[in-house]
């Protein structure tokens, strides 16, 4: 017997058909969308209050969508009215009616489209593109969470806040380009220095009443002969300290790597610039002595001292980072500064003291196109570079003046030691160079150079190798990354032991001579230098090169 279908049962079918249809798009969709994820960091970034940026997928828009609906009732189809008939939504309606309930359930007070300027470009990836404002109140956990869940929805995000990165409102800021090309302004945005933070620049002195510095100065103390306290007698000072530390966003003239900082002044150089190496020595020793865990040398001379070497040994020793001038005789007419006895030392870090002394970071100077300064010294004690020509800084008795030299760039660096510090105050001072020379942005040929050592500064990122606990290491065929301390002071006591790098150390205590053989730095070179080598061999801190210049000296000595 046949069944007779009859206009009802079909009208029943079909609405079956087609609201099964209209759920099951509509939950699948939803499903779909609920896959997506996304991280939008709501705890720490900050965003307007209550406004999301909305991109609905092409024609999904609410407009577009009631402009459909409004076309779906002008012109229905056969299908449209029986849905109609019988209170069924399309598809269209009911996406329109998900997006409005959204709107009143998060209290939409604004939509406004997104401008795109009459730019092809710009519409093709802005159009149907809107800043929503919602309630302030609205949590933006569960908004978004409903967001996602429509399959009308392209993306949904937070309307973020930017910053623009600390700029300081010191009026001679537009000249330092220094400071904007080591990347100080997006490191200010996590430190701009403590002032429980000491730094020593052992020079001229420096001037204690200059109104850009007083605030950051503690004393300048005179050490050398005819040298006095409270004021710089020869400018060189004042110049590194403002570098280090001028104070900054006061609305005066410059400012230092470190807006905040306590800086105290040794006046070594009083006589037309220059003294000697003994009371050099001695404004070291009173600065450590004093707890300064900085120490700022722009200074040098082609004589090697023991005493100095010693008085740099003992900083490190006592957990303070020295950082020293390269040294300003390359391509340079000959001076009582340069090794001028011998042209082939000239314009080399490595005949030029305390530049050659390992246990300090060498500093070459650069320009504001990132090349080596004409009068920069290179050589393989050069550990970074940091810019050193036209710098803008602090000048007695209380103006300013633009001078170059490796002496400027030094306190850039010693500036951003300070500021490490800063950050974390148990820094060793091998875990400072190597946070400050393993991120330097690497310049000349690829890897450490005798020009730009590692490279040159970017406190950007050794401020965040330092705040991240990610120091990275960096050993070079050059000078090495740290320095053990030798056991007996300048480590040239004939019969005294220096030890060997240990395991991860990277540096060599005496380079040259481990070259020639002489492994553990004392003469004669005899099986104890093989041992020292075969030990750190094993380990992975040396070459095959110092064995087998033993070995020769071995069979034809």
């Amino acid at each position: 017997m046949k069944h007779k279908t009859t206009p009802l049962t079909l009208l029943i079918m079909l609405s079956l058909v087609v609201g099964g249809f209209v759920f099951f798009s509509h939950t699948t969709s939803s499903a779909r969308a609920q896959t997506q994820t996304r991280d939008y960091n709501l705890a720490a970034a900050p965003i307007e209050p209550g406004q999301f940026v909305v991109k609905y997928k092409l024609g999904k828009a609410p407009a577009d969508l009631q402009a459909a609906i409004s076309q779906e009732e002008s012109n229905p189809t056969f299908l449209s009215r029986i849905k109609q008939s019988l209170g069924i939504k399309s598809s269209t309606q009911v996406e329109y009616s998900t997006i409005k309930a959204l709107e009143d359930k998060y209290s939409l007070a604004s939509a406004t489209a997104m401008e795109t300027y009459n730019s092809p470009t710009v519409a093709a990836m802005f159009d149907n593109t809107y800043i929503y404002t919602f309630s302030s109140t609205a949590n933006p956990t569960a908004l978004l969470a409903d967001y996602n869940a429509m399959d009308a929805i392209e993306y949904i995000e937070p309307n973020y806040i930017y910053s623009a990165f600390k700029v300081p409102n010191d009026t001679e800021y537009g000249s330092m380009w220094g400071m904007k090309i080591i990347n100080a302004e997006a490191a200010w945005e996590q430190s701009t220095g403590l002032a429980t933070v000491k730094a020593a620049v052992v020079d001229t002195g420096v001037e204690t009443t200059h109104s850009d510095l007083k605030a950051n100065v503690l004393k300048s103390e005179g050490i050398g002969a005819g040298c006095t306290s409270g004021n710089d007698t020869g400018n060189h000072g004042s110049h590194v300290a403002g570098t280090i530390g001028a104070v900054g966003n006061n609305a005066k003239g410059v400012v230092g790597v470190n807006w905040t900082v306590s800086i105290s002044g040794y006046a070594v150089l009083c006589a037309g610039g220059s003294g000697s190496i003994a009371d050099i020595a001695a404004g070291i020793n009173k600065a450590v002595a004093d707890g300064n865990k900085v120490v700022n040398l722009s200074l040098g001379g082609p004589g090697d001292s023991t005493t100095l070497h010693n008085a740099i040994i003992n900083a490190k020793r006592t957990g303070t980072t020295v950082a020293v001038a390269a040294g300003n005789c390359w391509n340079q007419p000959q001076s009582g500064k340069c090794p001028d006895n011998d042209p082939a030392k000239r314009g080399s870090s490595d005949y030029t003291y305390p530049a050659a002394y390992p246990e300090a970071i060498t500093v070459a100077a650069t320009t504001s196109t990132d090349e080596s300064a004409s009068f920069s010294n290179r050589g393989n004690s050069v550990d970074i570079a940091a810019p050193g020509y036209q710098i803008k800084s602090s000048w007695p008795p209380d103006t300013y003046n633009t001078i170059s030299g490796t002496s400027m760039a030094t306190p850039h660096v010693a500036g951003a030691i300070a500021l490490l510090l800063s950050i974390d105050a148990t820094l060793t001072p091998d875990q400072i160079q190597n946070a400050l020379q393993c991120t330097a942005k690497d310049l000349g040929a690829a890897g450490w150079d005798t020009t730009f050592g590692h490279g040159r500064l970017d406190l950007k990122a050794a401020v965040d190798a330092v705040k991240a606990h990610t120091i990275p290491t960096c050993p070079v065929a050059g000078q090495p990354v740290t320095t053990p301390i030798p056991t007996s002071a300048g480590g040239t006591t004939p019969g005294a032991t220096t030890p060997a790098p240990t395991a991860g150390a990277g540096v060599h205590p005496c380079p040259a001579e481990a070259a020639k053989g002489n492994y553990n730095c004392t003469m004669p070179i005899d099986d104890n230098d093989y041992k020292a080598w075969e030990t750190e061999f094993k380990s992975g801190t040396t070459t095959l090169a110092p064995y087998f210049e033993y070995v020769r000296k071995a069979l034809y000595q």
